[in-house]
């Protein structure tokens, strides 16, 4: 590895087995120069999520230059003119970035699909209000659902009291919504809940699961809870 010693490739290997990254999924490279047209370069890539790290000393001797990326994130600007010392620092810092990012969902990549929910959303879909009969269902559904909830996962008492605040809106829209707005209301509620960091994607799709199960008979006049909650997510 041209221009990296063997102290240098173990401090690097320490820096990044310092962080809270599993070295057993990262790869350790020399890049070649007559690719790169450099003296010499190194890079670290963590492969599950395709994070990098490019170590190259083409400046001078005791001088670095590098560039990272977490996941499939744009690429930054080089940072140039760096001491080894400070680019194992900055090792150590990408490599706790990139767990962080690998742990971080994708909100749109993860939004739960809604299976086995039929229909789809289409102008027609039927807006008529819920009878009250069908608003007291709705009412014991939702309840029933956020207790769920909350025995099912261990949550602080604030995401509680969210989870709360969102079912109760929802519990009173009920009553003056038609079925399609109300669909479109709940399913925006939902998804609040989750970039507030209150429930996760996983626990979303359990309670659509729970809300086909409850109340999805209500839907299928020319809605269905499948259109409906979707739409309420654009």
């Amino acid at each position: 590895m041209p221009n990296f010693s063997k102290d240098q490739r173990n401090e690097i290997y320490r820096a990044v087995a310092s962080s809270e990254l599993d070295l057993a999924e990262c790869d350790f490279a020399s890049l070649a120069p007559v690719v790169l047209d450099l003296a010499g370069a190194v890079e670290i890539t963590h492969v599950p999520s395709e994070s990098e790290f490019r170590i190259v000393n083409s400046i001078g001797i005791g001088r670095f230059s590098l560039q990272s990326k977490f996941g499939d994130d744009p690429l930054p600007p080089v940072d140039v003119a760096i001491s080894f010392k400070d680019i194992l620092s900055k090792v150590r810092v990408w490599a706790d970035k990139v767990a962080e990012w690998v742990d971080t969902p994708d909100l749109w990549k993860d939004r739960p699909v809604l299976g086995g929910i039929p229909g789809d959303l289409s102008p027609e879909t039927d807006n008529t209000a819920f009878t009250p009969d069908e608003q007291a269902l709705v009412s014991v559904q939702l309840r029933e659902i956020r207790e769920a909830v909350k025995k099912t996962y261990e949550l602080t008492a604030n995401q509680s009291e969210h989870i709360d605040e969102k079912f109760e809106e929802a519990e009173k829209a009920s009553r003056r919504m038609g079925r399609k707005d109300w669909g479109m209301f709940f399913g925006g509620a939902l998804l609040s809940l989750i970039l507030s960091d209150t429930i996760t994607p996983a626990i979303m799709g359990d309670i659509l699961i729970m809300v086909q199960h409850g109340i999805g008979h209500l839907f299928m006049g020319g809605a269905s809870v499948r259109g409906i909650l979707s739409a309420g997510q654009d």
